[in-house]
């Protein structure tokens, strides 16, 4: 049988120790790992620092270059910012550019710390009406796509 006093309650006590001095060496490392990443993700070589758009006839560029904007800001975590150009959110800056009226597909490039994005619009073929209480009209592409609220 195991003898239970004091000698037993000292023997117990550096194992206790080991554990408290390793947690917080884990815990000052895991800090200095956060914000070592922190620091790093936001040097000037690694963030994205220009938008370029490129295509489209009639929409403005400066409304795709807001939205473009508006998909780099935030964070992962509040530790890694979009505008980090190795994990910049490319699928989310898609969505957001095709979601614009009138664009009928993107494609987002990275080249260094630039951002190129190039998109296509839809050519209007006809102008489609329906007799309600108002007119609503919707403009056609040649397939018969109908992609924006046309002139009432």
């Amino acid at each position: 049988m195991r003898e239970r006093g004091r000698n037993s309650r000292r023997r117990d006590v550096p194992s206790v120790r080991r554990h408290i001095i390793f947690g917080v060496i884990v815990c000052v490392l895991v800090v200095l790992l956060v914000l070592a990443l922190w620091h790093l993700t936001r040097l000037h070589a690694f963030t994205i620092a220009h938008v370029t758009i490129r295509g489209g006839e009639t929409i403005p560029h400066t409304i795709v270059q807001n939205t473009v904007d508006g998909a780099l800001q935030g964070s992962y975590m509040k530790i890694i910012p979009y505008r980090f150009s190795l994990l910049y959110p490319h699928d989310r800056i898609v969505d957001a550019v095709t979601a614009l009226s009138k664009v009928k597909e993107s494609e987002v490039v990275r080249e260094g710390t630039t951002l190129t994005v190039t998109f296509s619009e839809y050519i209007p073929f006809a102008l489609w009406c329906l007799p309600l209480n108002d007119i609503q009209c919707y403009y056609l592409d040649e397939t018969g796509y109908s992609f924006a609220p046309g002139p009432r």
